[in-house]
């Protein structure tokens, strides 16, 4: 059940061998109220536990990071967006008519449909390797036709394919 799969991820997250920035993330994306409202301290406390990695890693690390949070409904301030470090590598963008087809689906809710145009869009490796703006089209689309556990699911995914 989803509530298991939430408890699971908790017990995980949990576990003495997982180092504060991890823990943070996975927490974050479980519990997204927990990062804007809980006692992680925001944002912010979020980007003092990348400290150590190097800033261009940083700023890919936290726009994804950002990027699934807005896609699962968190409302993040615009100053939240605002990371230094070089600007991350350039990725290829969704297609456009994809994305519109996807957003067209997910506001006439027509389940079936959004589920197939999101995993078109999320391309054949699915979250793992899906450019950010495809990710968050998805996952916005998910929760937008009712299916926030399935859309939390895969940007948890995301994140723990990607080394968070």
């Amino acid at each position: 059940t989803p509530k298991k799969k939430v408890a699971i991820v908790h017990e995980f997250a949990e576990k003495p061998r997982m180092g504060k920035p991890r823990l943070l993330t996975l927490r974050c994306l479980v519990s997204p109220v927990e990062l804007v409202a809980g006692p992680a301290g925001g944002v912010r406390a979020w980007l003092d536990t990348q400290a150590e990695r190097p800033a261009a890693e940083v700023r890919a690390r936290a726009e994804l990071l950002f990027v699934l949070l807005s896609a699962l409904g968190v409302k993040l301030e615009p100053a939240d967006w605002v990371v230094s470090g070089p600007q991350p590598a350039p990725v290829a963008a969704p297609p456009a008519a994809e994305v519109f087809a996807l957003a067209d689906a997910a506001a006439g809710n027509r389940l079936g449909e959004t589920v197939l145009r999101a995993a078109v869009l999320l391309g054949p490796d699915g979250p793992a390797t899906a450019a950010p703006l495809a990710l968050g089209a998805a996952l916005s689309a998910l929760m937008r036709v009712g299916l926030a556990t399935e859309a939390r699911a895969l940007a948890l995914e995301a994140a723990l394919q990607r080394g968070f």
